[in-house]
């Protein structure tokens, strides 16, 4: 675990353009990897309503990452539906 993040600080850094969403992305896959495996092992170790209850408040976690950027979809798809 301690070899990933900086993995991603690298890899964040490789490109030479902007990429506009990367960290967004790369920090959501890394969030979402570490839920699945804790909740996983919750799983296996028969505490299957904590498993869920921490997979599912991580994935809030990583829907309120994005809100900014729904928000800026939806006022364009809502300016691009309103003549």
């Amino acid at each position: 675990m301690r070899l990933f993040i900086p993995f991603l600080q690298r890899l964040l850094h490789a490109f030479p353009i902007e990429i506009p969403y990367l960290s967004l992305i790369l920090g959501s896959a890394f969030i979402y990897f570490v839920s699945t495996a804790m909740s996983q092992h919750l799983n296996d170790q028969d505490y299957e309503a904590l498993a869920f209850l921490s997979h599912t408040a991580v994935k809030l976690v990583i829907l309120s990452l994005w809100l900014k950027e729904m928000i800026e979809l939806f006022s364009i798809w809502q300016r691009l539906i309103e003549p």
